[in-house]
């Protein structure tokens, strides 16, 4: 492993023990640094923050000697705003669920809220606008999310949008006795002036639309995946030939890909 491109635990917890406001560590010139007298404090919180990543590394499945050189923890640096988070916010109920059921389990709703307070953390001390948002970018990308919960969410979606299509017959015999106990029209039925060779006409109509949408989504995914695969290839190439670290590297925006995908179809 390469010990430049990690940090150790160590150093994550001064810095964690800073953020935190403890008494035993202090910044001097930039660097935070143990109060002597308070050794002991630090050490027992260092226990305490190995202890926590020991147990976010059990939930991963990683055994915590592959991440050790020597007897210290060599945290890759890509990981440590990430490491750093968790552990900060280690009781929290989206890191709870975390430790309880695991990353992929958790709900959606959760899981935004931990990104999103990634995003937050790892962009505290930028002020650019643009930085800010290509940090943000990256970390959505890293940190992709599709459980079954949002795959059933898009099924509900789509049940709902064909609910909504829903078409009926038969009122047409109804027209001027479709009235309710008060005596007024009912708006519902007098909306629904159809029959039965309407309604299958409309559906057919439906099922043709739908059928040609999945035709063009197919394109789109063709296309949108040949300007990605184009893109990853081009970047990868080039942080090798520069030699930098594959994993620091910044995709476009999936909404932009989109945006270049569609841009392309209708040319």
């Amino acid at each position: 492993m390469n010990l430049k491109e990690t940090v150790t635990m160590y150093q994550i917890s001064k810095e964690l023990a800073f953020e935190s406001n403890k008494d035993f560590v202090m910044k001097e010139e930039g660097l935070v640094k143990i109060i002597e007298e308070r050794r002991n404090s630090f050490d027992n919180f260092k226990n305490d923050q190995v202890r926590k990543l020991t147990v976010l590394l059990q939930v991963k499945g990683i055994d915590k000697n592959a991440i050790k050189s020597g007897r210290e923890f060599a945290i890759p640096l890509d990981s440590k705003k990430y490491i750093k988070y968790l552990l900060l916010n280690f009781t929290s109920p989206a890191v709870k669920a975390i430790r309880d059921y695991g990353l992929e389990s958790l709900p959606h709703s959760q899981w935004r809220e931990l990104i999103n307070g990634l995003v937050e953390y790892s962009t505290k001390d930028i002020t650019d606008k643009n930085q800010k948002e290509k940090i943000r970018n990256r970390i959505f990308a890293e940190h992709q999310y599709f459980s079954a919960e949002n795959h059933n969410r898009l099924i509900d979606k789509f049940s709902w949008l064909l609910k909504k299509a829903e078409l009926r017959y038969g009122a047409f015999e109804n027209l001027g006795h479709s009235t309710g106990p008060d005596g007024l029209t009912d708006e519902s039925a007098v909306s629904r002036l159809l029959n039965e060779n309407d309604v299958m006409e409309l559906y057919d109509y439906l099922e043709k639309k739908i059928y040609q949408c999945f035709i063009e989504f197919d394109e789109v995914v063709d296309t949108f995946s040949e300007i990605r695969h184009e893109e990853v290839e081009d970047k990868v190439i080039q942080a090798i030939d520069e030699d930098e670290n594959p994993n620091s590297i910044t995709y476009e925006d999936s909404k932009i890909v989109l945006e270049n995908a569609l841009r392309e179809l209708h040319k």
